[in-house]
């Protein structure tokens, strides 16, 4: 087990597959994460959907360790596979488990059907080509047999029957299809439907009977009889209760609201109102019209049928205008046999089909062929198995030492020559590079947990050119130089790790020091911008006064010609209707003595101080504005921590991710001129000339101090 320090921290060295056995060593305290969200790797989403175990969209520490376990007990220690790969020679596989023994059987069976010449090695393409095979092959191992697959034109029609009576199942090629639990519902259903059939031998008859006392008739009738049952039941009731209080009657009928709501333009909502409403008006121990013009319009037809169908043949043939309480007991008693004998009605899923065709299936001579045909599939089940254990080993040989140095280790964070796993890509704004961006999902969280990291942090919103709909936000750290003329609204390019150039926009900014030459000359730039402010605010009022003076003057010029003549004329502030020269030039001199004055006085206290004492008190004022200033800007620049850009992205970070001087200047990054490249600055040139400045204000000192 070896570490090696990135950044400012001591992580796991995993260059291999070989390295990738320590991850199960080592407490996850020292890794450098605990925990992350699935959608943030750039990663197959196969081999991501294999790592969430529970399905809960983030990778926790045990499921990284069980994907490691589950790699080694089916390889070989002597494998010596490096990781990366996107074959794998059959030598590698273990052959003295059983787990082993069936990859090897799947990745062969493969390799045959497929045709490889290379029966040595499969790669993760070829396991992914068979295993897309298998899935369009009717009988590809999911036990759902569909009609396509069957040669057989009956066996075909009684799986299409099984279909139209059960609930169908799907295959894994989309197709619907029986399974052998959909068979046994079938034959059950046959077979209680068959059973419930034989209980009424009486059914062919065509004379009455005590349980169908209309003969063949009776079913019909009965369920005309079953349509309206409770309607006529609960105007009987209705009557019963008008009998004991004639009050209720308005309450038990539609009420005059309900009426004026009915929109008698429109048929439907007409008769869909007048269902609502009681068969027939109820009144005390009234008999039940069974003419059209008595009873609710919306029953007048059913009312016709139900008299010649049910209530004539039952009580006599004799026409019959109304129907009484009694007459509607010995209805329903007539009707109470067959009543209870649908009630035990099973098998109702089968009854669409024909009689005829039911009893064909009972005993069903299709039974065995499907089972057989069951197993079959089945048996590929297997294979198919197989098939997904193998492209599982495929992918983490191929991809799990590089999710590990992307979640146990970050290296590929500080490779120049590397992106990680969870890096979206670079941008260029501000004439400058910025290598490092994650995907933010939600700004407001992630921009209130990203204010501790003490970094300024631009959020930019990234447009592909697929359009709006696919816009995303990006986290960048500006981590050297200043911030420019970085703000809010400005826009620039962003380059995704697959190479798409994007148009970006900054949406929002965290402010911290960038760099500490930029903390340093903060206190002077905040000093310049005050007294720049102040001038502003004094010019703008001596602007004001002037303006105000020269209005008053023309004022009082005007008004002055119309004034008598012989007064004395006042001394104008302007000469040929200007302002006076002796004035400005009074004011000018005025302000000169004074500032003459001022440096005179410096100049006279200074020479009685000693150079010495003059050098410590320049010293001693620039340190109090530099040291405490440094200081701070140090401390905060120490701090800065690119974890918590992931942390804010919802990831657990255990390691604090500090950044040196040559990382700073890698992650922003001002890029250099082409070599040879003729008219661009000259960066000695421009060094000479700051030694030349620096000489320059150390003679000015030096004289200033004679």
């Amino acid at each position: 087990m070896q570490f090696q320090r990135f950044g400012r921290t001591y992580q796991l060295r995993i260059a291999s597959l070989a390295d990738l056995r320590h991850v199960l060593d080592l407490d996850e305290s020292l890794w450098m994460a605990n925990n992350a969200p699935v959608n943030t790797f750039r990663c197959d989403p196969e081999l991501l959907a294999m790592l969430d175990t529970d399905g809960d969209g983030r990778i926790v520490t045990h499921e990284l360790k069980a994907a490691v376990h589950w790699l080694f007990a089916r390889l070989k220690p002597e494998a010596g596979l490096h990781g990366g790969e996107d074959t794998l020679p059959l030598s590698a596989i273990r052959a003295d488990t059983a787990e082993g023994q069936a990859l090897h059987r799947s990745a062969q069976y493969a390799l045959e059907h497929l045709g490889a010449t290379d029966r040595a090695t499969i790669s993760l393409a070829q396991a992914r080509k068979y295993a897309d095979t298998v899935a369009g092959q009717p009988l590809n191992g999911d036990g759902v047999i569909v009609p396509e697959a069957v040669d057989d034109p009956e066996l075909t029609e009684y799986i299409r029957d099984v279909l139209a009576c059960t609930e169908a199942e799907q295959d894994k090629s989309g197709r619907k299809g029986v399974s052998q639990s959909s068979h046994e519902l079938f034959q059950q259903e046959i077979d209680d439907y068959l059973d419930w059939l034989a209980q009424d031998p009486d059914a062919t008859e065509t004379g009455k009977t005590e349980r169908r006392p209309l003969g063949r008739d009776t079913a019909q009738a009965y369920a005309l009889y079953e349509a309206n049952k409770k309607k006529i039941d609960l105007f009987f009731e209705y009557g019963r209760v008008l009998a004991f209080e004639p009050a209720l009657e308005p309450r038990l009928a539609l009420q005059d609201p309900q009426i004026a709501e009915l929109d008698v333009t429109d048929r439907d909502a007409l008769q869909a109102g007048l269902a609502q409403a009681p068969i027939a008006r109820p009144g005390p121990a009234a008999a039940l019209p069974l003419s059209a013009d008595r009873v609710n319009p919306a029953y007048s037809d059913w009312i016709e049928r139900f008299k010649s169908r049910v209530l004539e043949p039952l009580l006599g043939s004799s026409p019959r205008d109304t129907l009484s309480a009694a007459d509607w007991t010995a209805v329903k008693a007539a009707f109470a046999p067959y009543a209870a004998y649908m009630a035990a009605k099973k098998g109702a899923r089968v009854e669409s089909l024909p009689i005829e065709k039911l009893r064909r299936y009972h005993p069903n001579p299709f039974a065995e062929p499907l089972r057989k045909m069951i197993e079959q599939d089945q048996a590929v089940a297997d294979v198919v198995q197989g098939i997904r254990s193998l492209k599982r080993l495929l992918l983490y040989c191929r991809d799990l030492t590089r999710l590990a140095n992307n979640y146990v280790s970050f290296p590929m964070l500080y490779d120049p020559a590397e992106r990680a796993l969870f890096e979206m890509g670079s941008a260029v704004i501000d004439g400058r590079r910025f290598n490092f961006a994650v995907r933010v999902h939600e700004l407001g969280p992630h921009s209130a947990v990203a204010k501790s990291s003490d970094i300024c942090i631009l959020y930019l919103e990234v447009t592909p050119g697929t359009g709006p709909d696919h816009r995303f936000t990006v986290a960048v750290p500006v981590t050297a130089g200043t911030r420019g003329n970085l703000a809010v609204g400005k826009r620039g390019v962003f380059f995704t790790i697959d190479g798409e150039e994007c148009d970006a926009r900054v949406v929002r900014i965290i402010e911290n020091p960038v760099s500490l030459r930029e903390a340093l000359v903060a206190p002077f730039v905040r000093l310049t911008e005050y007294v720049s402010a102040r001038i502003e605010t004094l010019s703008g009022t001596a602007e004001k006064g002037l303006l105000s003076q020269v209005q008053k003057t023309e004022t009082a010029a005007v008004s002055g010609s119309a004034a008598d003549a012989s007064s004395p004329p006042a001394a104008p502030l302007f000469g040929g209707g200007g302002l006076a020269p002796s004035g400005l030039f009074l004011g000018f001199s005025v302000a000169t003595a004074a500032l003459g004055s001022a440096f005179a006085f410096i100049l006279k206290t200074l020479k009685g101080v000693s150079k010495g004492r003059i050098a410590a008190g320049l010293a001693a004022a620039a340190a109090l504005v530099v040291v405490p200033v440094t200081l701070v800007a140090i401390a905060k620049l120490r701090r800065q921590d690119l974890s918590v850009l992931l942390e804010g992205c919802g990831w657990g970070i255990n390691a604090r991710m500090r950044l040196n001087r040559a990382q700073r200047r890698y992650f922003t990054t001002c890029p250099a001129y082409p070599r040879n490249a003729r008219g661009v600055p000259n960066r000695r040139r421009a060094i000479l000339w700051g030694l030349l400045l620096g000489l320059l204000l150390l003679l000015a000192l030096r004289i200033l101090l004679k």
